[in-house]
């Protein structure tokens, strides 16, 4: 009986070994040769893209972007004199108990009355550095090293110049408790001003803190507004003030700066660690906390490394690749036609270290750019409402039955633009009123808190004054 058997003769030790280095071998040098290929194709997506913006004159990197900034507006004297007035400020310790105004009546006791005496010494160096900043032409505020350095600029520098903006509310109201309505006016206007002469930074994040300071003058100017007298110089100052600014507000070269900005972060790995950091935080699931920052953080430090030098350039690439035509849409008014909202959505998070994360984050540093510049609009052509309100009150004794009875030659019509062409509602009693706006698809990111007027006040969707007894006055200066 014959038996058929198949032998298997194990390899030697030696030659399994063997065998495994040369897999190892030849897999390391495939992972040498994808990553040098992925290089050379990312390399030339960085320059292709570099050589098409700076053809057309764009900024391509953050020192080209803070240059354009300087070359386009020459002197630095203003920026250097509130660069001052800030360090000035510092030493005050931020008055932030003053910021919001929170009661129209300017009630004050003895004890609130010397505070504010006290507080106003104290200012009086800062507010004359500001005074002098403001007779000059704006400069850029940016600096390498300095305010602005870093295209994702942080909370000491954002709390500066906010705190540099609250300084003004101490000292409105204690000219108004005084009774020196013309010194409130003249504070009002620099509230105002000051983010107006901080707008030369045209780079994202100090954008930003341009429409927050903007925001106080608001708040400043819807409360102080009721309680004092203007003359029509002072109307009409104030009235070509904020339509100005609204007109003047624009963000399209701020998001062409932050391209070529963006680009030189991807490309820097000690200014991403700190930018995919923060990302990392606040993202994961409280279940999965400690293994999802501990992999996301790993990730980090592959991605800051040298093997991830392909993945940052090509992010890099793209946000250089980013069409102006997009970058447009930023001041262009709700809603966009079709055909632009399909340009928009494949570059809506070009701007976002966030990309180059593990996990798909929702946030978009346009979006965010193009909401808050849409709400500083509407708060603007809302107080602008007010102020003709208010004027209106005090030269007739009442307020006018219709909004459109506030029009003149200055504005022939009610600006809904930023409305969305939508009509305000406007509501009156005898000495108050209430402008409310509909909100638009990005305020729905508020939910059920748009049934809160601070949030409407917010957003620029509410305006509402009440006044005094009417006490008419003589127009002219």
């Amino acid at each position: 009986m014959g038996l058929d058997v198949d032998l298997v003769v194990p390899l030697p030790p030696k030659t399994r070994r063997r065998r495994w280095v040369r897999l190892l071998r030849n897999g390391a040098v495939a992972l040498v040769l994808l990553w040098l290929l992925a290089f050379v194709f990312a390399t030339w997506d960085r320059h292709r893209a570099t050589e098409a913006l700076r053809k057309r004159g764009m900024p391509a990197s953050y020192d080209e972007a803070v240059a354009a900034m300087h070359a386009k507006v020459g002197s630095e004297t203003g920026a250097d004199l509130l660069r001052r007035a800030i360090k000035e400020n510092e030493k005050l310790g931020r008055p932030g108990d003053f910021y919001v105004p929170a009661k129209h009546d300017f009630v004050a006791d003895d004890a609130d009355r010397a505070r504010l005496d006290a507080l106003a010494r104290q200012c009086d160096p800062v507010m004359v550095l500001l005074n002098e900043a403001l007779k000059h032409p704006p400069a850029p505020f940016t600096r390498s090293g300095e305010i602005g350095a870093d295209p994702a600029l942080r909370s000491e520098e954002a709390q500066n110049l906010r705190s540099f903006a609250r300084l003004m509310w101490p000292l409105i109201k204690r000219a108004v408790l005084r009774g020196d309505h013309d010194e409130a006016v003249r504070l009002l206007k620099v509230s105002f001003q000051i983010g107006e002469r901080l707008s030369t930074d045209e780079l994202i994040i100090p954008q930003l803190i341009h429409v927050a300071i903007l925001g106080v003058a608001n708040a400043y100017a819807h409360a102080v507004l009721p309680a004092i007298k203007l003359n029509e110089k002072q109307f009409r100052e104030l009235d070509e003030l904020l339509a100005g600014i609204e007109r003047g507000l624009t963000f399209e070269r701020a998001l062409i700066n932050e391209r070529g900005a963006m680009a030189t972060l991807f490309e820097d790995p000690e200014a991403l660690k700190s930018e995919m950091y923060s990302a990392v935080v606040g993202q994961v699931p409280e279940w999965m906390r400690g293994a999802g920052i501990l992999a996301e953080r790993g990730w980090v430090e592959l991605v800051r490394s040298p093997i991830g030098l392909p993945v940052r350039r090509r992010a890099a690439a793209y946000c250089l690749s980013v069409p102006d035509e997009v970058l447009a849409l930023v001041d262009h008014p709700p809603p966009w036609p079709d055909e632009l909202q399909k340009k928009y959505e494949p570059w809506q998070s070009t701007f976002n270290s966030d990309r180059l994360m593990l996990t798909a984050r929702s946030s978009s540093a346009f979006g965010n750019v193009y909401w808050a510049g849409l709400r500083a609009r509407r708060r603007l052509v809302l107080t602008r409402l007010a102020l003709r309100l208010k004027w209106h009150f005090q030269v007739h004794g009442r307020l006018p039955e219709r909004l459109e009875e506030v029009c003149d030659a200055t504005m022939t019509e009610i600006p809904l633009k930023w409305f969305e062409g939508r009509p305000l509602a406007y509501t009156k009693t005898d000495r108050s009123f209430r402008i409310d706006a509909e909100p638009s698809p990005a305020d729905q990111v508020y939910g059920s808190a748009l049934a809160r007027e601070d949030v409407r006040v917010g957003s620029g969707l509410l305006a509402k004054m009440e006044f005094a007894a009417p006490a008419p006055v003589k127009k002219g200066p």
